[in-house]
């Protein structure tokens, strides 16, 4: 795991959320549903009184749309007709917003007036800051990574909390507090990625471009990790051949076509071995696991072109 990449002052004067709930005029917060309606009904009650709430539905196949309607009767909700992906459902919103910052929220984190307060606080101390995020903590407090190198891999050192604030190399897409003035040459999230490692690439061209990403120490919220949209064997196939389709994407973008396609020959390799025990195990999680990772890996020899052809 990358360490930070400085560190920068911390102390905050931060506002509390008073009984009145602030609006937040400069903020639009925007939040990418699919099959989200039960953890809706969890998350979103304290964005009811927001000034500027857009919610992205990706095609869902229940109601999700008219629960969010329902919660949210201030919200402008975009019903999809197709599952455009996390980062273009994202960029349908942002491309609409008039206001300075956007927050990117994921249905399975609980809004916080006070955790966005200190955000915009922070913003206002660092105006280089392109991106900004809170500290990540599931429902019993244990802190979840929040900030590292681009392409993380599990297996490395313990994650450590910050002791204050600092600049990251990476931070996750979960929440993300944007300054929109920063992103009118760099853009928003590439198009070409369906779901998973746009993160990633976003923060990578930021960076390139000279800007600040800034983990803001004292800004924390709750994060239900995979909350977002009920689990099915359907849905988790979906999840790992978009994960593994992302990464070898992203992998070619950065570090050439050879390196990638040599990735997903050994993608494909191991998860097609471990297949046959998987199946005659009747584990259905882990074989459709390595079902769409083998999937993703053969299609990334078809997808994967050499620079200068279209991905």
């Amino acid at each position: 795991m990358a360490s930070p990449a400085s560190n920068v002052p911390s102390k905050v004067s931060s506002t509390e959320p008073t009984s009145c709930a602030p609006r937040f005029e400069t903020l639009t917060v925007i939040l990418v549903s699919y099959n989200s309606r039960d953890i809706l009904r969890q998350t979103t009650p304290p964005l009811r009184d927001l000034a500027h709430v857009v919610i992205v539905d990706n095609a869902s196949d229940d109601d999700t749309v008219a629960v969010a309607k329902a919660l949210l009767p201030n919200a402008t909700v975009h019903a999809s007709p197709v599952n455009l992906g996390f980062g273009r459902a994202n960029n349908v919103a942002l491309e609409r917003a008039t206001t300075p910052f956007a927050l990117l929220l994921n249905p399975d984190c609980r809004f916080d007036p006070a955790m966005v307060q200190r955000l915009l606080d922070a913003a206002a101390r660092y105006p280089n800051a392109a991106i900004l995020a809170p500290c990540l903590h599931d429902a019993r407090g244990k802190a979840q990574v929040a900030y590292d190198g681009p392409f993380w891999q599990r297996g490395g050192p313990p994650y450590l909390e910050p002791s204050g604030d600092l600049c990251a190399d990476f931070l996750p897409g979960a929440a993300l507090l944007l300054r929109l003035e920063r992103f009118h040459d760099v853009g928003y999230f590439d198009p070409a990625i369906f779901m998973y490692y746009e993160d990633d690439d976003l923060c990578l061209r930021l960076r390139r471009a000279g800007h600040a990403l800034v983990l803001v120490q004292d800004a924390t919220l709750e994060h239900l990790v995979g909350q977002s949209s009920r689990r099915t064997l359907r849905l988790l196939h979906r999840k790992y051949f978009h994960e593994m389709a992302s990464r070898l994407y992203v992998w070619s973008k950065y570090r050439g076509r050879a390196p990638a396609l040599k990735l997903a020959a050994k993608l494909a390799l191991t998860n097609l071995l471990k297949l046959p025990l998987f199946a005659l195990t009747f584990n259905g999680h882990m074989t459709v696991r390595s079902l769409g990772r083998v999937q993703a890996a053969l299609k990334a020899f078809v997808r994967i072109k050499p620079r200068g052809d279209a991905a």
